[in-house]
């Protein structure tokens, strides 16, 4: 009776000891993937980004989901090789003391959250109604976008990939051009817009040859440049038609 009381217990405590030692390895697992990739939540208050023109081409989301983002105490207690990870994720140099490495991290959280609050307040200024002039400018554009395959694509902070440039942004960009300050007043052989679809063409075809780019989404072999035939002068002749019609 004893040997088999003893069997019993010792049956129980190698139970109890293996369900002990699975708990502990989830939780250090868990622990290990927060620490590496914390949990982040949504903020409470949402942005309403609507688009004035429905447009299936663009991105309609109604909520800008935030960035995974690192504290310095969590980055502090990671390994140089998880800081690594985050640097390569991130395009970001690897090489330095651990010190170097939670700093290039933090920096570049800083100029990420600095971009993405300057994007927020473009979004919402671009998301008010103007005169009708405007409107119409607008309208046209996303016309003529719709009736060509065209849009106008900027590359992510990543680094590694493109998208789309939401109509909110262009609205935005629109609004705050002002051809006074452009670099072309400085060409004497360059006029100085003066009607509201002028203006936009200026501003646009100033952010194509900067942060902006001009693609067909569905045909990479289409391009947008002076050496084809979707030009300058074939865009600006497409826009003007629809516009004044």
């Amino acid at each position: 009776m004893t040997s088999t009381l003893e069997l019993l217990f010792i049956e129980i405590w190698i139970v109890f000891v293996f369900i002990t030692w699975l708990v502990v390895t989830i939780h250090f697992i868990s622990v290990l993937r927060n620490a590496i990739h914390p949990p982040q939540p949504y903020p409470n208050k949402k942005v309403e980004l609507k688009l004035l023109y429905n447009n299936n081409n663009n991105n309609t989301d109604s909520e800008i989901m935030p960035a995974i983002t690192h504290t310095r105490p969590v980055l502090e207690t990671m390994r140089t090789g998880f800081l690594k990870i985050i640097l390569s994720e991130n395009n970001l140099p690897t090489s330095g003391k651990k010190a170097d490495l939670v700093e290039r991290i933090l920096d570049h959280q800083s100029r990420i959250r600095a971009n993405d609050e300057a994007l927020e307040q473009l979004m919402i200024k671009g998301s008010a109604i103007q005169d009708d002039e405007f409107e119409k400018v607008i309208q046209s554009y996303t016309t003529w976008c719709e009736q060509n395959n065209f849009d106008a694509f900027k590359m992510d902070p990543s680094g590694y990939t493109f998208s789309k440039v939401h109509i909110n942004e262009i609205r935005a960009e629109f609004m705050n051009y002002d051809p006074s300050v452009s670099p072309l007043r400085n060409d004497n052989l360059v006029p100085n817009p003066t009607t509201k679809i002028d203006i936009f063409l200026e501003m646009f075809l100033e952010k194509m040859g900067g942060i902006w780019e001009f693609s067909d989404e569905n045909d990479e072999e289409r391009e947008f440049g002076p050496d084809t035939e979707n030009n300058d002068k074939w865009f600006k002749q497409g826009l003007l038609e629809i516009h004044n019609s």
